[in-house]
């Protein structure tokens, strides 16, 4: 009897929990209405989502579109939240940044202060970045993190296919560590992932993979595959969730972020970036850890 009175203690306890944190729980929309119907309405906070894609499918534009729309007010979508931006593919153009946020009516100053942005294509700066991270959430009030995407500095460093064991088990660690944080501190969290090429039996059904495959399949909460279509419509499938089913959504990729329609309004020509003061507030993060990695490097070799 004490076993079962223990039990039913813990199983409240569960409970009560489980509704504390749906009370903290907020959303976002990713600028798209048939991708937010994808996700029961809108993107969840304290969810590591995986985004995942060959070439030019739309996870940075995504990526992007989600950094403008996480700094929107509650009412029209967003949680009035900064934006920390990892970018280990040299695919960030802030021009294309400040017009997304310029057609959600977002001013570029406050685009660009509520940015805060490292670019991490080596593998000992990217582990820096994630040893920083509870830091600069407290520092900087951070709301979302995005890792574009979190494979490319192993692509470029370690190709040897006895490495690959590895890079699974650091980047099992790495994304553990960003999920936790996500729970704790209820903030977005979105990377990208990479394909490879699959030479299985199954190829022909399935001629790209995940880079990781089954190994880090489990570590992200929504795992979502997109698929390039005819033109710039793209497809996003919920590939793995423990809540959601298998349903697919189809959006535009525009020059504004995605989009539900190919049509979109021309946004008014941007101003050119003169203020450097502006611009070097984006390299902060990057020029503390390229310090650090140095320093450490210097003793390695010293």
């Amino acid at each position: 009897m004490r076993i079962i009175g223990k039990a039913e203690k813990y199983y409240q306890e569960g409970k009560e929990y489980v509704k504390e944190q749906q009370k903290k729980n907020s959303y976002i929309t990713s600028g798209s209405r048939e991708l937010d119907q994808l996700f029961d309405g809108a993107i969840p906070s304290g969810k590591l989502i995986e985004l995942v894609g060959e070439s030019r499918s739309g996870k940075t534009q995504i990526c992007l579109t989600c950094a403008a729309t996480v700094q929107l007010p509650f009412e029209e979508g967003g949680v009035s939240g900064k934006v920390l931006y990892i970018d280990t593919d040299n695919s960030f153009n802030l021009h294309h940044y400040l017009r997304i946020g310029n057609r959600f009516g977002l001013e570029k100053d406050e685009l660009l202060e509520n940015l805060v942005y490292v670019e991490a294509e080596r593998v000992m700066i990217l582990e820096e970045v994630i040893d920083l991270l509870p830091e600069a959430i407290k520092k900087f009030g951070i709301k979302i993190i995005i890792i574009d995407s979190i494979v490319a500095p192993y692509e470029r460093e370690y190709s040897q296919m006895n490495q690959y064991p590895w890079i699974q088990k650091t980047l099992y660690g790495f994304l553990g560590r960003v999920k936790a944080l996500a729970i704790k501190e209820q903030l977005f969290a979105i990377y990208t992932n990479q394909v490879r090429d699959n030479f299985a039996q199954n190829s022909c059904f399935m001629p790209y993979l995940p880079y990781g495959g089954t190994f880090l399949a489990h570590i992200p909460d929504i795992q979502v595959s997109l698929k390039k279509l005819k033109g710039n419509m793209r497809r996003a499938k919920i590939e793995a969730c423990a809540w959601l089913p298998v349903e697919t959504a189809d959006f535009y990729l525009t020059k504004v972020g995605i989009y539900d329609d190919e049509e979109y309004h021309e946004l008014p020509k941007e101003e050119p970036i003169k203020e450097k003061k502006k611009v070097s507030r984006l390299l902060e993060g990057l020029e503390e850890i390229e310090e650090q990695y140095l320093k450490k490097k210097k003793v390695r070799i010293g």
